[in-house]
């Protein structure tokens, strides 16, 4: 009976002690505390870079004329990576996700350098495995659909390859079911906590995808005033009042073969050259009609293509959009069938996505017919707004050329005060 009673005790005291081991942050291995410390410092480097990228993304998105540190080529450019329609996910930035979960793998990282490693190992090594399925894949996009590299997004790729051998190594010394059974026993014996935190964790990511602001527009009227014009008005960006309340835009064809929009007699005349895959083209799009809205009897704007394409482009090296050639031709080609404009909206409402004939014909009314024909034969009109956008040497889109002189992806801050004259100015 002594012997039995003693064995009991041992046994209980084992249990005892293990279960003080586990709560205990000495009970983490000496091996094991150096994988967690190790993957909360790549963390926070991740957090760090993620912070970086936030802040990109806004001064990317936020003006067109924008151009990082880390932007030093049409391949390696952190800002047409920001700008893309792939820099976003439901709504959210993906560097504000990014500080999102490397911020919950720290709080993890943390719980389980201070004693409950077994529980914390399999659930990090899920998310690190997640996180590097991401980067692959955003990897991926980089290079297939957006032909352009961001070296910091590239750092955060690194910090994730870096977390996940790490987690690895935590999960090999802990062992996968162990860890997954000790995780569920701990969720078992701290319900309430746990659902607390699953609780504070979707909550946030749903906040997130519901209030998130949306990025604002580019800013338009904000261009440097050229040399040449040092008689005009000083410079405003105010906001241009209505003229003419209810007066219809026009439109029309110049003799040079140019499709116009707004004026028939213009104080001012914007001649544009875009790519309708191009992001701020489409900003552009939006905030010069708006300008057109409020002044047409005094501002027209004639566009150009200027595909960002070597396949219609000789001036590119390669491809930063695939659809650009294929969308300008499928405007000229409604152009015929004095259809451009209302060709020129559908376009750009679809930026980014490729655009079936068949389809392009129905939604306009177009002969389907003729637009075929005309897909099939080369586009004298293209060529020619290709080869004035050669000229004056451009190298991206949109571009704005206003009284001779060559505004880049902004419009002169003085257009503003030129649209209240009367009689313009000279």
């Amino acid at each position: 009976m002594g012997s039995k009673g003693q064995e009991a005790n041992e046994t209980r005291a084992n249990e005892t002690s293990t279960e003080q081991a586990q709560r205990s942050p000495s009970a983490v291995g000496a091996g094991a505390r150096g994988l967690w410390v190790a993957a909360l410092v790549m963390l926070m480097v991740g957090l760090v870079l993620s912070g970086e990228l936030i802040r990109l993304h806004i001064e990317a998105t936020s003006d067109a004329a924008y151009n990082s540190y880390c932007s030093v080529s049409e391949t390696v450019s952190c800002d047409t990576v920001a700008r893309s329609e792939y820099a976003i996910a439901f709504g959210v930035p993906l560097a504000v996700w990014g500080v999102f979960g490397y911020a919950l793998m720290a709080l993890i990282a943390g719980l389980g350098l201070r004693g409950r490693s077994r529980s914390m190992a399999a659930p990090f090594a899920g998310l690190a495995i997640f996180s590097l399925a991401v980067s692959l894949v955003l990897a991926a996009i980089s290079h297939f659909l957006i032909q352009a590299w961001c070296l910091v997004c590239v750092g955060t790729y690194v910090v994730n390859l870096a977390v996940a051998v790490l987690s690895f190594y935590l999960l090999g010394k802990e062992g996968a079911r162990a860890s997954c059974r000790a995780l569920l026993e701990q969720i078992a014996k701290e319900r309430g906590r746990s659902r607390a935190v699953a609780g504070v964790v979707g909550g946030v990511a749903l906040g997130l995808i519901l209030f998130y602001p949306p990025a604002p527009e580019p800013v338009l009227l904000a261009a440097p005033q050229p040399e040449a014009s040092g008689a005009t008005p000083s410079t405003s960006s105010d906001a241009i009042p209505p003229l003419v309340p209810g007066t219809q835009i026009e439109t029309g064809v110049t003799q040079d073969g140019l499709p116009w929009i707004g004026a028939a007699n213009p104080v001012v005349t914007i001649t544009e050259f875009f790519d309708y895959q191009c992001s701020h083209c489409r900003h552009a799009f939006h905030a010069l009609h708006k300008l057109l809205a409020v002044n047409p009897d005094r501002l027209r704007l004639e566009v150009r293509h200027f595909p960002l394409n070597p396949d219609c482009n000789r001036f590119i090296s390669r491809p930063i959009y695939q659809h650009s050639c294929f969308n300008a031709k499928l405007a000229n080609c409604a152009g015929e069938q004095k259809r451009f404009w209302e060709a020129h909206e559908y376009l750009f409402e679809r930026s980014g996505r490729k655009v079936e004939p068949t389809t392009f014909a129905d939604a306009l009314s177009l002969d389907a017919k003729k637009l075929d024909a005309c897909l099939e034969r080369d586009n004298p009109a293209l060529d020619r707004d290709i080869e004035a956008g050669i000229a004056l040497q451009l190298h991206g889109t949109p571009v704005f050329v206003v009284d001779g002189n060559v505004y880049v992806q902004r419009l002169p801050r003085f257009l503003s005060k030129k649209l209240r004259s009367p009689e313009g100015w000279h």
